[in-house]
């Protein structure tokens, strides 16, 4: 299901912001910046769980069962509990969590 927001304008608002609180608040003008995209992410999220995807012309409606998901989907640990489903979050760059096929590039 496609979340709405640019994805390469929220990654390098994560990147320049540490992707924590804290780090958007020493940064007032990036996040008044990149509210409207993180509005738009949030509101894409129950629509993303809980309808077919628009795209799709052949897509059936479904609810999911659980949901894996990136950090930046701030939302969807309340629409998880809502829905009472598991949620699993985890970042897709290997780099953030070095495996022996991927080590760390620092």
């Amino acid at each position: 299901y496609p979340l709405e927001g640019d994805p390469e304008a929220m990654s390098l608002f994560m990147v320049k912001t540490g992707g924590s609180v804290l780090g958007a608040a020493a940064h007032p003008k990036l996040l008044e910046k990149d509210k409207q995209t993180v509005k738009d992410i949030i509101h894409s999220c129950w629509p993303a769980v809980t309808e077919s995807d628009p795209k799709d012309a052949n897509a059936l409606p479904f609810v999911a069962d659980a949901v894996i998901a990136n950090p930046p989907a701030q939302s969807l640990i309340h629409i998880c509990e809502a829905l009472g489903i598991p949620l699993h979050i985890m970042s897709p760059r290997p780099w953030y969590y070095a495996t022996s096929q991927f080590p760390h590039p620092m």
